[in-house]
């Protein structure tokens, strides 16, 4: 039984406008000299400058001016003046061969392409290849198929046609064999796969829309679709919907339920099902037996994962809170199983964010199974933090993600998604994840800092004063503990320095000591830079941390200038040469890569293939012109205890950073804290 029987669509139709249109011979020849000035002139609009149009065509609304530019208000009565005109440019006539028609057509877009300002005939274009097609259908009955059968590879362009063929159907009355044959054409031609890209999504709009207006056509083009063997057209998952919303679930009796019976076309039914309008108790029972019927089926489980998401997703009905219930049961049985993970994770983009726990729930799951990669499900995790910008959800998928892959490099696409995020919010969630006891919590969020420090240090948009003492004093510890670059991570400490707790002031000052050990004079131009030197006490800090330095160098660096003996050079010059070619070559090749893997800096040592230019400039592989030569350069800072001695600076950071704290590593400082006035 019909639920809503054919209906009228309340749009008008091309051929009202059309025909309304030809009926308006004044505002035609008003018109005229507009669309002459845009031939002549070869632009895509004019001024008020270049031409005087008559009232009638303000008046009618067909044009109208902004900031002294007319711009086009009715495309429709523009391209008829422009079909005229170019009629007679290229010596055209309208006949029963649509592929002169077409051949036309493409003359006029070659044509349009050389104009000024294109773009703002855009919307012209599609009405004049409606014109064509309309007219071609009107005049000749031209049903297309000879026009469509004769495209191969060699000449698809069918965009434009297909844009406006597509949202002409409903008015189209072509015999449903004839039309049924175009399709599977036009289908077999767009193969993305194999670089053969045709826009079919008018088309399937179109005949979504002819549905509407005419469910018997809907329903014999799905008969004679389906009596097929093809297992794989996409008009199957099209025609769906729009029939089940029209007839209701006597759809489904009679026409799906044989269908998924013998095994036939059953992904792009349930594809279909998950896009119906209206879900009701009927549908989530409906979806629940077929769920429940197909789950071993591992080719179905994407699809019958969506009709779940589908009853989750689908408005307020009787009864929805239970099978909401039921759906992520069944959903939580199927993380283990990686080929529905991918549709789980895109799915829950969609889910609204009263269902956050349920998300956070199957987000951990997921990321815990073994045949979980980060880099590989990075953009179902875009996407999902895209829509989903809760700082709750941002601190789940952290932590899951090191304890389940403890110490792996954060992938670089996924530290995108900490944008658009509240700052304040998610910078206290960085600070207690960068001062947790777990080794791998801090690890990931020393990994995130990083990067946002890579043009300058990170600062946090949360006030750091408002953290408890302990935690600013392990928010230094762990901050430093990967001895980077002072310029990188300092100025992100410097705020610590304003703290209540003398311990915290005290221990950050002769942290910074101990890091002139490490960078030298590097130190303290970063402080120098960015601490208010008018300022007294930091006058001091800084003088203090100076005298460290120089006092430090001078017992023990300086004092082994001039001892020959201590110089490798004098006494093992040919072990020292050799050893320098070897590491430094290995040195050399693992910098470089780390570079071109984690640093925007790869654009300058490698990451573009370079060419010196004739004539004193750079040319750049892919690009013409040559940039006029210049001066660039990077500097990068290493620690002066790695260049003594690599191997032991590797293992004793790889060890300070992958172990745990326990709460009696900072038991004196609780104390020295407990007991400050």
């Amino acid at each position: 039984m019909s639920k809503s029987g054919n209906k009228k669509s309340t749009e008008t139709s091309f051929n009202q406008s059309y025909t309304e249109l030809l009926q308006k011979k004044d505002l035609l020849i008003a018109l005229d000299e507009y669309t002459k000035g845009l031939i002549k002139e070869k632009k895509g609009g004019l001024s008020i400058t270049d031409i005087d149009v008559d009232h009638i065509v303000l008046d009618t609304e067909t044009l109208d001016i902004k900031e002294k530019i007319y711009t086009i208000k009715d495309p429709l009565a523009v391209a008829y003046s422009l079909y005229l005109k170019f009629k007679q440019k290229f010596d055209f006539k309208i006949s029963k061969d649509f592929e002169s028609s077409f051949s036309f057509m493409c003359k006029v877009e070659s044509e349009i392409e050389t104009y000024h300002q294109r773009s703002l005939l855009s919307i012209v274009k599609k009405q004049l290849w409606k014109i064509i097609i309309f007219q071609s259908y009107k005049e000749f009955n031209e049903d297309f198929h000879k026009f469509i059968k004769n495209r191969n590879k060699e000449n698809i362009e069918l965009n434009a046609f297909c844009e406006a063929y597509g949202e002409l159907l409903p008015e189209l009355h072509i015999d449903i064999d004839i039309f049924k044959v175009n399709m599977d054409h036009l289908e077999t031609l767009n193969n993305p796969e194999k670089g053969l890209y045709i826009f079919l999504t008018p088309i399937y709009q179109g005949i979504k829309k002819k549905c509407l207006i005419d469910n018997d056509f809907g329903i014999k083009l799905f008969e004679k679709i389906t009596k097929e063997k093809v297992d794989d057209c996409h008009t199957i998952l099209i025609l769906t919907p729009v029939l089940y919303d029209s007839i209701g679930y006597g759809f489904y009796e009679k026409h799906l339920e044989p269908l998924l019976a013998l095994k036939k076309h059953t992904h792009n039914i349930f594809g279909g099902l998950t896009n119906i309008d209206n879900i009701t108790k009927k549908e989530a029972q409906l979806f629940l037996q077929i769920y429940d019927h197909y789950k071993s089926d591992t080719p179905l489980l994407p699809h019958i994962l969506l009709l779940l998401f589908a009853i989750i997703n689908a408005d307020s009905f009787p009864g929805k809170k239970s099978y909401v219930e039921s759906c992520f049961t069944r959903i939580n049985e199927n993380i283990n199983r990686e080929d529905g993970s991918r549709t789980i994770l895109a799915s829950l983009s969609r889910l609204d964010v009263m269902y956050l726990s349920q998300i956070k729930n199957l987000l951990t799951g997921i990321i815990s199974q073994p045949y979980f990669d980060l880099e590989n499900y990075s953009h179902f995790i875009q996407q999902l933090f895209w829509h989903h910008k809760s700082v709750g959800l941002h601190k789940c998928f952290l932590k899951a993600t090191a304890t389940a892959t403890p110490f792996k490099k954060f992938p670089k696409a996924l530290k995108s998604i900490v944008q658009d995020v509240d700052l304040k919010e998610f910078d206290k969630m960085l600070v207690r994840l960068l001062t947790d006891d777990k080794a791998a919590f801090r690890f990931i969020a020393q990994d995130i800092v990083e990067h946002l420090s890579l043009q300058t240090a990170y600062s946090f948009s949360c006030d750091l004063l408002d953290f408890p003492p302990l935690t600013l004093y392990k928010l230094w510890v762990s901050l430093t503990e990967r001895y980077r670059e002072p310029h990188s991570v300092i100025p992100t400490l410097l705020p610590l320095l304003q703290s209540s707790s003398e311990t915290v002031r005290g221990s950050l000052i002769w942290k910074l000591e101990e890091y002139t050990e490490h960078y030298g004079g590097h130190l303290i131009e970063v402080l120098e830079k960015h601490l208010d030197t008018t300022d007294s006490e930091h006058q001091q800090i800084l003088s203090r941390i100076q005298s460290y330095m120089e006092d430090y160098y001078k017992e023990n660096i300086d004092i082994k200038h001039g001892i020959k003996e201590f110089d490798p050079w004098e006494t093992h010059p040919e072990l020292l040469r050799s050893f320098n070619q070897t590491f430094g070559k290995n040195f050399s090749e693992m910098l470089h890569e780390g570079i071109d893997k984690n640093s925007f800096l790869g654009a300058f040592t490698g990451g573009s293939k370079t060419k010196l230019a004739k004539g004193g400039g750079w040319k750049l592989s892919g690009r013409k012109e040559i940039t006029p030569l210049g001066n660039y350069g990077s500097n990068l800072i290493i620690s002066r205890f790695y260049l003594i001695d690599p191997n032991k600076w590797d293992l004793e950071l790889a060890t300070t950073n992958r172990t745990d704290w326990d709460k009696k590593d900072f038991k004196a400082i609780e104390t020295l804290i407990k007991h400050e006035s």
